[in-house]
């Protein structure tokens, strides 16, 4: 199975476990690390080369950060290794339920590839939704 990986800015990605296990009855093959300003960027780098190689049971570790451009992304990108360590940023819930309740039997390569359609499928604008009723559904934007 797939190891997942949270690195986020404060204790974001700790959150989104906890909620993940609760959703789902508990989790396997998943950690997160919270990077602080307290931290400097060696121990941040040895904290996940720990919980990687913690995750690692021969078919990869995706490792999901918060946002593109931020400290943990930037450190992460530095992991890659092609079908071993990918790297996916904008973690958000949906992303992470999707990808702990389908990894059982994916590929690294398949989990992140979901991984990513469910991310940017899960982010609407409540506008957009209302204004696209159907008739069959009755639904209708307000203007």
């Amino acid at each position: 199975m797939v190891g997942v990986l949270l690195v986020s800015h404060g204790k974001i990605g700790q959150s989104f476990v906890e909620v993940a296990q609760q959703i789902l009855g508990g989790t396997e093959q998943v950690k997160a690390i919270s990077i602080g300003s307290d931290l400097t960027e060696d121990r941040i780098f040895h904290e996940i080369e720990r919980a990687r190689k913690d995750l690692e049971q021969g078919e990869g570790v995706l490792i999901l950060t918060d946002m593109f451009g931020g400290s943990p992304s930037n450190i992460c990108f530095s992991f890659l290794e092609e079908s071993r360590v990918e790297v996916l940023t904008g973690l958000n819930l949906a992303m992470l339920i999707k990808i702990l309740s389908t990894r059982k039997g994916a590929t690294l390569e398949e989990l992140a590839r979901l991984a990513k359609e469910c991310g940017r499928e899960n982010i609407c604008l409540g506008r957009e939704i209302l204004n696209r009723g159907t008739p069959e559904s009755g639904v209708k934007g307000r203007h």
